[in-house]
């Protein structure tokens, strides 16, 4: 008897809040505000049971494969006219980009028979991009307030791979968690600021990884029977953060898609 679950996603979520190139803006006295906010939760999950008779071979066989791409932004454009006036200055320029979320990938199988035969892979292919940036230029700004480019990213990844194999004869376990992550968020100011209060530039970024593997084979009969069980865990990741002087998104979500196919 052969029991098979197999569940694969393929994600790709873009939140972008922008100010395009041929905007033209005309701020004095006023705020402009700019912000993109994402929250998002991915959940890939396969279990697979096959029990059969002594004399039978089960082979049970769970395979789970999450491959995601996140790409979140807020900003202005590059060449993007801000127009403000020194005796009539903006009252501040708020741009935020924020991102949090959770990625779970599990993958379980069971077989029981004469033969047991039981493998379980989880595999993450997984990246997230948070930019917030003002673009270069345009004139000078002047602002009686803040001027603030933040952006923000949290996620939480666990991987799961369990795999149980009971023969008569001989029983085979082996489980496999593999992870590939590449996490960063971005904030920058390129456009130049003749009068203002204060000038904010930050970001930050906490990425975490739990993966659980285990395996566990048991043989019944003493002088014909072998079994063995396996188990191992990889991972792999980049996680960045920089405030800096570039703008724009690089496209991670359609890095991600790639990466897993």
């Amino acid at each position: 008897g052969i029991g098979g679950a197999v569940a694969v996603h393929i994600t790709s979520i873009k939140t972008m809040a922008l100010v395009g190139s041929d905007a033209v803006i005309n701020l004095s006295g006023g705020t402009l505000t700019v912000k993109a906010k994402a929250a998002d939760g991915v959940t890939t999950a396969a279990e697979a049971v096959s029990t059969e008779a002594a004399g039978k071979v089960g082979v049970g066989a769970g395979i789970a494969v999450g491959v995601s791409g996140v790409d979140t932004a807020a900003g202005v454009d590059q060449k993007a006219a801000i127009n403000t006036a020194e005796n009539n200055p903006a009252m501040g320029i708020d741009i935020e980009a924020s991102h949090s979320g959770k990625e779970t990938v599990t993958a379980k199988a069971g077989s029981a028979g004469g033969v047991s035969v039981t493998p379980a892979l989880a595999l993450d292919v997984s990246g997230v991009y948070v930019d917030a940036y003002l673009g270069e230029g345009g004139t000078g700004l002047y602002s009686s307030g803040d001027i603030t480019v933040l952006s923000e990213n949290e996620m939480n990844r666990a991987v799961t791979a369990d795999a149980s194999a009971a023969g008569a004869n001989v029983a085979a376990g082996g489980a496999f968690g593999i992870s590939v992550v590449n996490d960063s968020s971005r904030s920058s100011l390129r456009r130049s600021v003749l009068k203002t209060s204060n000038i904010k530039v930050s970001t930050s970024s906490k990425s975490t990884m739990k993966s659980a593997v285990s395996a566990g084979a048991k043989g019944t009969r003493a002088k014909k029977s072998a079994s063995s069980g396996g188990s191992s865990g990889s991972s792999s990741g980049d996680g960045s953060s920089d405030a800096d002087g570039s703008d724009g998104a690089d496209g991670q979500a359609d890095k991600g898609i790639k990466a897993g196919s």
